[in-house]
């Protein structure tokens, strides 16, 4: 059986670091995992479609990053 391993630093939450680092991210091949966008129809899982993504970590207590969908406009 596989062991998974969460360090301190995947609990924090960013919005707790002293210092918080913001940054966009072109998303064109995420299939909405990372920012968990995924919806259902039916009883299929679908991916979130054209989008980017905001990234939000933190220092000083390290905290990973957290990733929020930004829907693209047409």
């Amino acid at each position: 059986m596989p062991t998974i391993k969460v360090t301190r630093a995947d609990l924090r939450d960013p919005q707790y670091s002293e210092v918080t680092l913001v940054r966009g991210e072109d998303a064109a091949h995420c299939e909405g995992g990372v920012c968990r966008e995924l919806f259902r129809v039916g009883d299929e899982e679908s991916g979130p479609g054209p989008h980017h993504h905001l990234v939000v970590s933190g220092e000083i207590p390290t905290a990973s990053p957290r990733y929020y969908a930004v829907k693209s406009r047409r």
